[in-house]
């Protein structure tokens, strides 16, 4: 895979989220993944993280793996709201769950430098979640 960081945020600039919430179903974002179901969701509140996880619970019996993105700490952010909200009251054994961002105090630098540290570029992100699909 090529994916470079300009080509990520030309393909941010191409994005029409309907309400938010969009199933990606082709282009490169999607060839990664594959067989797997690509849903993004541009929400950054309770509410948000509420109305997703409502959603998913509607579609998780077939969810192998879900990945939340934070471009800050972990900790407090969208993906542990979500993850909260999602999993109330139902089975999710079967779910592997994994929230990507940052665990530890973030380190000096340009944004680029700080967040290609912290693997939140472009394609580290990519690495990792072709590594989560496969695990």
């Amino acid at each position: 895979f090529n994916v470079k960081d300009k080509d990520i945020k030309k393909g941010i600039t191409k994005i029409e989220l309907r309400g938010r919430l969009e199933e990606i179903t082709s282009g490169k974002l999607k060839n990664i993944v594959g067989q797997n179901r690509l849903i993004i969701e541009g929400g950054h509140n309770i509410g948000a993280s509420i109305a997703i996880a409502n959603w998913i619970k509607k579609q998780i019996e077939n969810f192998k793996h879900i990945i939340t993105i934070d471009d800050h700490y972990i900790e407090g952010g969208f993906g542990e709201k979500f993850i909260s909200n999602t999993i109330k009251n139902i089975d999710s054994s079967h779910i592997k769950v994994t929230n990507i961002g940052i665990d530890e105090i973030p380190h000096s630098g340009t944004n680029e430098e700080v967040i290609d540290y912290h693997g939140l570029s472009a394609n580290k992100l990519k690495q990792k979640i072709i590594k989560l699909i496969k695990s």
